[in-house]
């Protein structure tokens, strides 16, 4: 029986691997400098060549001729290897062998010397690393923290997140990357032409790009196509294969679109869907195809199909609001119950096409502008209204006037004054704190102070021995450490007690003044309304409304006064 392409064509040096031109070096590198690590986390998409590298990297430590890190392929080693004999070298499939027996058992062979001698290593390779089990993982952690010095392991995965964090901090991770669309059309020529293939250009390209940048895929792509076709293969027989619309047709209902033919285009899309094709593949057939028109437009690709001439007498920017606007469809496809509707919908949906207008983009651009403009006039009308209503000298109609404007009103908070200047600076702090952390200024609401000159000494009643004890953890101190600094001085020695401040049973508050605690209190309150300052007392709204500008600025807008800044 004949081997598949991919296993048939699997690279055995490291020139005969696609792409992953970091992956290589950085391995050939490790080799030929004698610091191979032992442990490696290889990562990247399935089919990228992850094993593969594995195996070439097993082969070349074990080679008796390395050349530049690279096997010499003649040596017994390289010849065993080459057969698939060589014993030192283990390959597990963690997605069959997963179990804490299995890694048990693996710790048990590593521990055995290499049966190549001294100077040989033995390598496990663990492919689909992230499907063992928590168990089997940390089984296998022990032998991967100490190995013995003969010893490699070669983690291979597609997803490395799933891997125990523990794992992946003791290997050193290689990431491989899909391949480009160049590297995989080389590959696919170089092996139709090994094979005997004679394959259209065009449909070379497509089987690359179906591949999705996973080389084994693409292979089992081309052997599909062989197994159909034999070894002619058209583009229309790989459309045929694969299910994929006639080119034609895609550019004809790209055409319709253009033209803004909507009922053409119903008329062609039925049709494909009548003939088998499904909505998905043929919106991604359109977007392909818009794709190939834009990168000829920008000069940025050729496509492998003819180009017709009402694309080349297009702008760029219809396939580029196109193709963005396909994605958008692409996107809502996934979860509508209805796909062909959504599709039809959805290309129906895009604004003036080719014939002539506007593109949809540059209406809404227009759109957006004249609101701005009417804005803008608006906010210019608020504005000369609002500057007449503080100069208090214009009619509703008439010009500005020439008068100078009134001045404006001396504005001053007087709600603290009549507290003493240890409590004043107090009561400023407490405001401060509650807008800046508010978590703090619950643990600081309950406290008072005294007057005492030499320290300030703040006082938490025996109820609030919880508050007392949190202000001394390190946030919260810390944030009024720093607020006493601001409003008192960085010298302040501060005490913090739990219990009544000295005369706390007497009316007065204040030992000079003969202020009592009712009127503390007052303004405690006061200050605790205002919020940060956001309140203004009955007193002070009267004292502005005496000015004829504000007033009649309150009168013309329905407004109240909130707040003075």
């Amino acid at each position: 029986m004949q081997a598949s392409l991919y296993r048939k064509y699997r690279p055995s040096t490291w020139g005969e691997l696609s792409g992953q031109r970091t992956a290589v070096r950085m391995l050939r590198n490790a080799i030929q400098g004698g610091s191979f690590s032992h442990a490696w986390l290889f990562s990247g998409p399935r089919g990228t060549g992850k094993t593969t590298c594995a195996k070439i990297v097993a082969k070349a430590l074990n080679c008796k001729n390395p050349v530049e890190g690279a096997p010499c392929g003649t040596c017994p080693p390289c010849e065993a290897f080459s057969r698939g004999a060589y014993a030192d070298y283990i390959e597990l499939d963690a997605a069959s062998h997963r179990g804490i027996e299995e890694f048990r058992r693996v710790s048990e062979m590593a521990h055995t010397a290499p049966m190549g001698g001294r100077d040989c290593f033995k390598v496990f390779v663990i492919d689909e690393a992230h499907m063992l089990t928590e168990h089997a993982a940390n089984a296998f952690l022990k032998t991967l923290e100490e190995p013995p010095p003969w010893v490699v392991f070669i983690l291979a995965t597609t997803e490395p997140e799933k891997i125990l964090p523990t794992i992946r901090s003791r290997c050193i991770r290689v990431q491989f990357q899909l391949l480009a669309p160049e590297d995989v059309r080389m590959r696919l020529s170089e092996i139709s032409e090994a094979e005997g293939l004679e394959v259209e250009e065009s449909a070379l390209m497509r089987i690359a790009e179906r591949g999705g940048g996973g080389l084994r895929d693409t292979l089992t792509l081309l052997e599909q196509a062989v197994h159909l076709c034999g070894t002619k293969i058209s583009l229309k027989d790989w459309q045929e294969l694969m299910g994929e619309s006639p080119a034609s047709e895609i550019d004809a209902i790209l055409k319709a679109r253009f033209e803004e033919n909507g009922n053409d285009l119903l008329k062609r899309v039925r049709a494909l869907l009548d003939a088998g094709a499904q909505p998905e593949d043929l919106l991604s057939q359109l977007m392909m195809r818009s794709q190939d028109f834009l990168g000829l437009l920008l000069k940025a690709s050729n496509p492998a199909q003819s180009v017709p001439d009402w694309v080349l007498q297009s702008d760029y920017s219809l396939w580029r609001d196109f193709l963005a606007h396909l994605g958008l469809v692409s996107d809502q496809m996934q979860f509508s119950p209805h796909r062909v509707a959504h599709l039809e919908a959805g290309l129906l949906a895009f604004g003036p096409g080719a014939s002539g207008g506007k593109q949809a983009s540059d209406v809404e651009v227009e759109t957006l502008r004249r609101r701005v403009v009417k804005l803008e006039e608006s906010l210019g009308k608020v504005r000369r209204f609002l500057k007449d209503a503080l100069k208090g000298s214009v009619s509703e109609s008439g010009p500005e006037a020439s008068a100078a404007p009134a001045p404006m009103p001396q504005i001053r908070d007087s709600s603290l004054d009549v507290l003493a200047e240890n409590q004043r600076r107090w009561e400023m702090l407490r405001r401060e704190m509650k807008k800046q952390d508010p978590l703090a200024y619950a643990l600081l609401d309950p406290a008072s102070v005294d007057e005492s000159q030499d320290k300030l000494r703040i006082y938490w009643p025996i109820r609030y021995q919880f508050h007392h004890k949190r202000i001394q953890e390190e946030r919260p101190w810390k944030a009024l450490r720093g607020l006493i600094e601001r409003f008192f001085s960085k010298d302040t020695e501060v005490e913090l007690v739990l219990g009544d401040p000295p005369g706390a049973e007497s009316s007065s508050v204040e030992a000079g003044s003969g202020e009592s605690a009712s009127s503390v209190n007052a303004a405690r309150k006061a200050a605790d309304r205002k919020e940060g300052g956001a309140y203004v007392s009955e007193d002070l709204k009267q004292r502005l409304m005496k000015d004829p500008g504000l007033a009649r600025l309150v009168a013309e807008l329905d407004a109240s006064i909130e707040n003075v800044l």
